[in-house]
């Protein structure tokens, strides 16, 4: 917003600093490097939907833990098998799931979240493309009743 209000137009800077501090930087000191040092961070989340089954009787249900749990161990495929990292680091990040409130009933649904994180606007469309893709087709593949939802909640760095 401000540099479409014209905040770097006068005067107009020769060279721009980002600041961030990090645990990776021993106190005191200034590191730098050229280009990004940072990288995009979006958001996504991710319910996989099934259908609510007492444990002992699964066949009756489609659980969605399970079908959580291939969804996660695919998304670990997205960068180290389909992302050229050799060009720019991506990193996708599941952080947080989410399912059930009983140990002996299979839940409705499973809510996963976590970050996706790229240097690269395409590599960022991509690795979005992807994570959505592999998780709707991963909830597909387990039954009918299985849905998958994923939506980027951040477009900017």
């Amino acid at each position: 917003m401000m540099i479409a209000e014209g905040a770097l137009q006068h005067p107009s800077p020769q060279a721009i600093f980002g600041l961030h501090v990090t645990s990776r930087q021993n106190a005191g000191y200034i590191g730098y490097r050229s280009g990004p040092a940072m990288a995009s961070s979006d958001r996504f989340s991710i319910t996989v939907h099934g259908r609510q089954t007492h444990g002992a009787a699964p066949w009756l249900g489609v659980d969605p833990i399970v079908t959580s749990a291939q969804v996660v161990l695919g998304l670990q495929t997205v960068v180290s098998r389909a992302i050229d990292i050799a060009r720019e680091p991506a990193v996708v990040t599941v952080g947080m799931i989410k399912g059930g409130v009983r140990e002996n009933i299979i839940p409705e649904s499973v809510e996963m979240r976590g970050t996706i994180r790229t240097f690269d606007e395409g590599m960022r469309d991509d690795v979005h493309e992807r994570v959505t893709t592999l998780a709707e087709a991963v909830a597909r593949a387990r039954a009918p009743a299985a849905r998958c939802a994923s939506r980027r909640t951040t477009r900017s760095p």
